[in-house]
């Protein structure tokens, strides 16, 4: 039986234990204790940040890459940044605001290392596979080609029943 108590869905963390020994400050919430920690070389407080936006910045990735493979490695350089970068966060934005910056930094740098992947490859290419890959991109054959499939399709169709031959006509 379902229950008519609504359920908060943006619920505040308690405050951690590692964060136990911040001074209460007005005004200062969640976020700001733990940016601050960082900022002062608290490693706990970098992991509970981790923690509680890995899940945003994997969202935000795969909206882009699709690789799940890709998006840890992008995950992984993300925090790494943030970790080395904590120091110049100065609070015009919200943290997830900077951070969703940076993911999609990350992401656009790993879409065109592929691109340039791609491009490298095409490059070093045989001539004769170039030509292969160009012939297999025409959708328009030349008239030798039309020629050479007429005579394969007129090979195949005198191999079967003329009751078949009707079905594909």
């Amino acid at each position: 039986m379902a229950s008519n108590v609504p359920i908060n869905m943006e619920a505040t963390l308690p405050v951690p234990e590692v964060l136990a020994d911040v001074p209460p400050s007005a005004g200062l919430d969640w976020e700001t204790q733990v940016v601050r920690r960082c900022q002062s070389g608290d490693r706990d407080a970098f992991r509970l940040l981790v923690e509680r936006y890995q899940g945003r910045v994997f969202s935000i990735a795969h909206t882009l890459i699709r690789s799940r493979a890709d998006v840890e490695d992008i995950a992984q350089q993300v925090f790494t940044r943030v970790f080395f970068r904590i120091r110049d966060f100065d609070f015009r934005a919200a943290l997830i605001t900077w951070i969703y910056k940076i993911t999609i930094n990350e992401c656009y740098n790993h879409l065109r290392k592929q691109r340039s992947r791609r491009l490298r490859c095409v490059s070093e290419m045989t001539e004769a596979e170039a030509h292969h890959m160009d012939n297999a991109r025409s959708t328009d054959p030349s008239p030798q080609r039309r020629a050479v499939l007429a005579q394969m399709v007129s090979l195949l169709l005198g191999k079967i029943t003329a009751e078949d031959r009707l079905l594909l006509m």
